[in-house]
Order: structure tokens, then sequence, then C-alpha cells
């Protein structure tokens, strides 16, 4: 069993106290934003590498079911296939599991970096009810206190995008961009690979990678026999900031997509071989009057949770000033559904279902539309008049294809309060 350590500690005895642990959080990557959905608590992937006395348990925070042909070789070939048959996902209320033959050995500590997931994971109550364990050791890297800090044994300082070494793949452009630090890091703040270097090193852990420093790390993210990367090298990007990747601005102008054929795919026999109709098809919501008519009688309005326009999901809630512009939560509700059930602007209305409840301020509104409510998000907890945000009503089903999240597919009931 873990052993519960006061929160007010010095680094060197929180190391000394990781050596009752017979396993590691790795990270995938330097310490840069990613985002975390769906049914993941701080990780996702989960690899057993060995199943010697002591396991050693890699978390492979967003990068899908692969470790490098270096990692891999690392290890016997007889324990490949344990690697796959044991590879699987960190659900929401995993925290709550016991050990069983099913399950595996219960989860007895937790590290939580880049990710406040007692708020934005979904069927929230379930998550918190996990962080609430008594027996459930909690480590936290971060910049503010948020309402997973608030369940944390020991609160580790995290460094600021200012202060670290990191890159920045494209996304919607062409540009890969070096993330330079600023600044030294403040007080006691340290990178999150630099924690669990340490964490390593006190653990008994000696693999070569662990010695890696962030610099490094980010010159191994490139494949210089890329052709898309053939020119790129770490010192030059670090020195000059940015490069351009290596493809035309229209990179599928004359096809050359990643699929069997090459082509744009409008019958995919990746998909037929997968269960799903390998035609462009109409599937329904899991919850609506079509797939779920007795549930939907019951919660007939479908709700979505887009951000906050001064938020980025639960990023910057901690910001007086935004969240003064913000006010409080809202939820929109088009003037027929909210006349229905005698609810006017101003209104304090409960939103439920029987995942849970929230309450928000009303506004009557045509931006929704008839059957259809919109909780602005991602309130923090706290924050909030009844402590609870949205992801109390979420479900942990995820999508068919790709196996995403489904913070859009829920059905809800709204009544004044």
């Amino acid at each position: 069993m873990a052993k519960i350590i006061e929160t007010k500690i010095e680094f060197e005895d929180f190391l000394d106290a990781s050596k009752e642990f017979d396993w590691l959080v790795i990270p995938t990557y330097c310490n840069g934003w990613r985002p975390v959905y769906a049914d993941s608590i701080s990780v996702i992937y989960v690899y057993v590498l060995n199943l010697d006395e002591e396991v050693m348990i890699v978390f492979n925070h967003t990068e899908g079911l692969t470790l490098s042909e270096d990692l891999l070789k690392q290890f016997d070939s007889d324990n490949l296939k344990e690697i796959y048959i044991k590879a699987y996902a960190l659900n929401c209320d995993d925290l709550l599991k016991k050990t069983s033959p099913e399950f595996g050995p219960a989860v007895e500590a937790v590290i939580v970096y880049n990710s406040n997931p007692v708020a934005v994971a979904p069927e929230s109550s379930k998550v918190e009810q996990g962080f609430a364990r008594e027996d459930l050791f909690t480590v936290v890297l971060e910049h503010f206190k948020t309402d997973t800090v608030d369940y944390a044994d020991i609160v580790l300082p995290a460094t600021t995008q200012l202060e670290h070494t990191d890159i920045h793949a494209t996304y919607g452009h062409l540009y890969v961009i070096a993330n330079n630090p600023s600044i030294k890091p403040l007080g006691e703040a340290k990178p999150n690979s630099e924690i669990f270097r340490l964490l390593a090193a006190k653990m008994g852990f000696n693999d070569p990678f662990f010695s890696d420093s962030d610099d490094d790390i980010a010159a191994q993210a490139f494949d210089s026999k890329h052709i898309h990367a053939v020119h790129f090298d770490w010192n030059n990007l670090k020195r000059d900031g940015w490069m351009r990747l290596n493809v035309p601005d229209a990179p599928f102008a004359e096809g050359g997509f990643k699929t069997p054929s090459g082509k744009c795919e409008f019958y995919s026999e990746r998909m037929k071989a997968d269960g799903l109709d390998p035609l462009p098809t109409y599937i329904p919501p899991y919850e609506s009057m079509t797939s779920s008519p007795e549930l939907a009688k019951k919660y007939p309005l479908a709700m979505i949770s887009p951000p906050q326009r001064n938020f980025l999901n639960s990023t910057f809630v901690n910001v007086k000033s935004l969240r003064d512009t913000e006010g409080e939560p809202h939820l929109d509700i088009n003037p027929d559904d909210a006349l229905a059930r005698n609810i006017t602007s101003g209104d304090m209305v409960r939103i439920f279902n029987e995942r849970g409840s929230m309450i928000a301020k009303a506004r009557v509104t045509d931006h929704a539309r008839p059957g259809l409510v919109v909780a602005l998000s991602i309130w923090w907890k706290k924050l909030a008049s009844d402590g609870k945000n949205v992801n109390e009503l979420t479900s942990q089903r995820l999508t068919d294809m790709g196996r995403a999240p489904t913070f859009y597919d829920v059905l809800v009931q709204v009544e004044k309060v």
C-alpha cells in the first residue's frame, strides 16, 4: 500500500518516498501541452514492459499503441507478446476499481501532469470519487490550484512554457516551432521531464533514455530520413526558432493520401475490416430519440458544451478578469423549450440526467435550436455555485471510429430551481 505523505514536503523527501513504488510514469514527449480526452485521467495507454517481480509501466500520454523500436529492443522477445496483450486504457472510474483478475491490481498511486481530470474528464463524479480515496497517493504537477490539485497529497511546481524547452508541432500550418525558454525556472519549479528523470534515478531505473536531456529528447523527435523533414536538425531549429516542413502549400492537391490506394476513399476496406460501414453513412448518437427512445422520454433535450469564449477548456478559468467577463455558468435554451418549462432569462436552472446534475443561469435565446441546450464550459467545479460542472452529465462512452470522446452525445432534462 502506498504511504501517504503530508503535502508540505521537501522535493528530495518526495523522491525518497517514490522508492516504495515498483512502477514509474514515463512521459513520451518533453513538457508541452497535449489534449487529454475521452476516458483518460492523466494518461491514456499503459504498457507492461516486463513481468518480473518489479513491473515497470510506461504511460503513453496521447500517442496511441506505439512504442519506439529502440525501446522494444531492450526487452526479451518473449515479453513482446505480453506487452501488447497487457495494453489497456485507463478509464475515468478505474480509480474506483479493486484488484481483480479482470482488472488487475488496483491503482494505488497517480501522477497527474498537463491535465485537470477532476474538471475535464467525462462522468466526473466518478473521477472525483476515485481521487477522494483515502488510500490513493496522488501527486500533481501544476502551476495553479486546480480542482485536481485539491485532491493531491503532494503538489510539485511545474515550469511554464516560458521556462522550458519544447517543440510545437504543426497545427493548421506547415511549420515546426522551437519553444526556447525565455527565463530560468522560478523557485523550485522543474520541467515534467526533469521530475521523471529524478524519479527514475531514485527508483533505480538506469535505462539510457532516462539520461536524455530535454534537448536530447527534442532532437530525437526528428526523422531526418523522412521526405518531409530531410533538412531538419534540432540545433538549427533551436537557433532559428522555426522551420518549414518539406511539403507544398497544398500537400494533397494531386492526391497522395495516407490510404492504401493513395486516394480519398469513399469506400474503405479498412472500415469494413473494423466492422463499420465502408461507405459514408449516418450513425445516430448513442443518446437520441432514434437510438434510445425510452431514455429520450426522460431526458428530451440534447446538450453540447463548447468552450467559453474566454476559456480554453479548463485553462484560464483561474484568471479572475476572464471569469468576471463570463460571470457564471450559463445554459442557453431555445424560447420554445424555455416556455414549456416556465423558464425565463436569469432563472437558475438544474440540468440533469442519470449520471449527475449541475446548476446554471438560463439564457433564453434563438442561438440554441429547439431541442438543444448549450452549456458553455469548462468551469472549475470549485468556482461554480453548486461545486459541479457540465462533465457531471457527460458519458464515458467512446465513438465507434477512432475511440474518441462523446462529449456532445448527451441527453438531459432542465427544470427551474
